[in-house]
């Protein structure tokens, strides 16, 4: 399934929906809303990823496993973006590393044009002490959701760190 392409995210540029270049960013209207897939998005970045875009006009889909977040997160991003209409903000109970449930998801919502990748786990500590699994979620789990990013060419997508240690 071809997906639209997407501009890459830059965290210092103020983004709105359907902008094509970063001229149109500030003279934009609101032309038709576009939907960014964010894994990882009711943990604290992510959360605070979606308020923004959904501040900028985008709709967003939630991926995420809620190993180490709530869905209460999003539900304060709902509140906080004072959003009228409950289906610009979308969650999947869905571990990255599961593509099935991953591309169910995309499948479910094949209007998405882009990703904002966050899902993994972080804990220092946690990490030192059972590295094999921060392995598998971190690097494993990441395979299946750049495999389905691969399959869909022009989905561009913008990578991040959810942690800087």
């Amino acid at each position: 399934r071809p997906l639209r392409p997407l501009r890459a995210f830059s965290a210092a540029t103020s983004l709105r929906a359907g902008a094509s270049s970063d001229s149109d960013l500030a003279s934009s209207p609101s032309p038709s809303r576009r939907t960014v897939l964010v894994t990882g998005g009711a943990g604290y970045i992510g959360s605070h990823t979606c308020l923004e875009l959904l501040s900028a006009g985008y709709d967003v889909v939630v991926v995420d496993a809620l190993s180490n977040s709530s869905p209460d997160s999003l539900a304060r991003v709902r509140a906080l973006a004072n959003l009228s209409d409950p289906g610009r903000l979308s969650l999947r109970a869905c571990d990255v590393s599961d593509r099935a449930g991953l591309d169910a998801v995309l499948d479910e919502f094949s209007s998405v044009d882009g990703c904002v990748h966050f899902a993994g786990l972080k804990a220092v500590g946690e990490s030192v002490a059972a590295p094999l699994r921060y392995y598998g979620t971190n690097v494993g789990g990441t395979s299946p959701y750049t495999v389905a990013d691969d399959e869909n060419t022009t989905w561009r997508t913008p990578r991040a760190s959810r942690a800087d240690s």
